[in-house]
């Protein structure tokens, strides 16, 4: 870059807390360290070559002590700091063993969106907490709130054959959703018509 700054791609996890829904992992950063102490989504750097599932099941494992399990991607942002050019994609995950340890970390904790912004997080990880916090990303997104915050998408796998896809925005809120029902192995498809 030409103004110094280094440019990196970061992948972060969103880990709900399997004990109590709609409280997702987050983790202090260590003293000492660029933005000591400050709150963040677990997660770490994307080496070359690697894919942003596998870094994450790397840093899961360095940093928590977990075997994690990469899903989609949520939100991506960029985000610049005085040293730093960050890149950062928060994916959905869960853990699949382990239980997490705070070994890269000052502290771990399962929280709420309200608690996290209580928290001096680091300003790249501001916007998930925002999105949780809003509704627009996590578990405890309702189906009204999926609709209204963009396009509504639903595919569905025809026997590995391909997809169907439709949708639209706020509209689909007062005109209720339609769903598809695809029978395996017939392909009978019926159209079903649920308020929203």
């Amino acid at each position: 870059m030409t103004d110094g700054r280094r440019r990196v791609r970061v992948v972060a996890a969103l880990i709900p807390d399997p004990a109590q829904p709609g409280r997702y992992l987050v983790q202090q950063r260590l003293p000492g360290k660029s933005r000591g102490l400050q709150w963040e989504f677990p997660g770490g750097k994307v080496e070359p070559g690697e894919s942003d599932a596998r870094a994450l099941a790397r840093e899961c494992f360095e940093e928590l002590c977990v075997e994690a399990e990469a899903g989609r991607e949520l939100l991506s942002v960029v985000h610049t700091y005085p040293d730093l050019e960050v890149e950062l994609v928060l994916l959905s995950a869960k853990i699949v063993a382990g239980a997490p340890l705070p070994l890269g970390s000052a502290d771990l904790k399962f929280l709420e969106p309200a608690q996290m912004r209580a928290l001096p997080f680091c300003e790249a990880d501001v916007p998930f907490v925002e999105a949780l916090a809003s509704g627009r990303i996590g578990e405890g997104r309702s189906r009204r709130a999926r609709i209204a915050s963009g396009a509504f998408r639903v595919a569905l796998a025809l026997g590995g054959v391909g997809a169907i896809a439709f949708g639209s925005g706020a509209g689909w809120t007062a005109l209720g959703v339609l769903l598809l029902v695809v029978s395996a192995g017939t392909g009978y498809v019926r159209l079903r018509r649920r308020a929203g």
